[in-house]
């Protein structure tokens, strides 16, 4: 009923699964279906490549509001003005078991604090590979500096 009842632009939208119970216990039993893993990973999937796209558009457009590599990306953080803040979990890792994330830990905070946003992006997938081919970690900037 729902759906007949939903804009046809919304239709394809819409997940259908079943449960057999109500309240939390409900939502626990829809969010283990497997066809719902599925769509929440394919959702996040694509906001991941919306993410990496927006650089890589603003980085052919206006390179000057684009940095990579972490001391680039580190050096901008220090200066609050970093608006969108992309890390490989690939990137993430490798730093943790070298014991060398602290700087980044703070940067990601450092952003986080200044309201910009702060993604991490799985390696597995195209769009993170081509962050892997910068360093693993880039930034865009809220303006650009001279």
């Amino acid at each position: 009923e729902f759906a007949k009842a939903a804009p046809v632009s919304l239709r394809p939208l819409l997940l259908y699964a079943t449960c057999h119970q109500t309240g939390k216990e409900g939502l626990y039993e829809l969010l283990k279906r497997d066809e719902v893993r599925t769509a929440l990973s394919r959702e996040r999937l694509m906001r991941e490549v919306g993410f990496v796209e927006e650089f890589f558009s603003l980085l052919r457009r206006d390179p000057a509001l684009c940095r990579y590599g972490l001391s680039d990306v580190l050096s901008a953080s220090e200066m609050d003005i970093v608006r969108l803040l992309l890390v490989t979990d690939h990137f993430l890792v490798q730093l943790r078991e070298q014991d060398l994330a602290l700087p980044l830990d703070a940067a990601m905070e450092a952003v986080e604090h200044s309201r910009g946003e702060v993604h991490i992006i799985s390696a597995a997938h195209e769009a993170g590979g081509r962050l892997e081919g910068l360093g693993g970690i880039v930034c865009v900037l809220r303006y650009a500096l001279e």
